[in-house]
């Protein structure tokens, strides 16, 4: 009985057996980590997509809000134009019955633009009163 070479090609046997599984558990983990960094890549590629795509949808929406909001801003505008015509605000007296009258020429004043003082740091505006009927007698009434 030959218990001592039996034995040993046992122990050859086991040997190569484990060397055989260690090279296939490496190529499997190394097939496994590739097809998880490619799934990985194509998971966030779809990812991306996804929010470009909703970034744009929010594009788009936006863009029709802004086109609806400069035609409601030129549509205000129009409409302030028309109404502070004068024609209109005599017409809006009249159909109301505000009783209102235009003023007297010696009433009017105006004022002229302000004008900065250096000296004091301060604003100065001129009154200025003229009347309507005589626009070569006009007067400086504060300084």
């Amino acid at each position: 009985m030959n218990l001592r070479a039996r034995k040993s090609t046992l122990r050859r046997d086991l040997k190569e057996n484990k060397k055989g599984n260690n090279i296939f558990v490496k190529v499997v983990i190394y097939l496994a980590v590739i097809a998880a960094l490619i799934l990985g890549v194509f998971g966030s590629a779809v990812y991306f997509n996804g929010q470009s795509q909703r970034l744009n949808r929010e594009i788009a929406v936006n863009e029709t809000e802004i086109y609806k909001l400069d035609r409601e801003i030129q549509n205000l505008k129009f409409s302030i134009e028309i109404k502070s015509k004068r024609d209109y605000i005599f017409e809006k007296i009249a159909q109301n019955n505000l009783g209102l009258r235009p003023a007297d020429p010696n009433q009017i004043v105006k004022l002229i633009p302000s004008v900065y003082d250096f000296k004091n740091e301060t604003f100065k505006a001129k009154k200025i009163a003229y009347s309507a009927k005589n626009p070569k007698n006009t007067k400086i009434v504060s300084d």
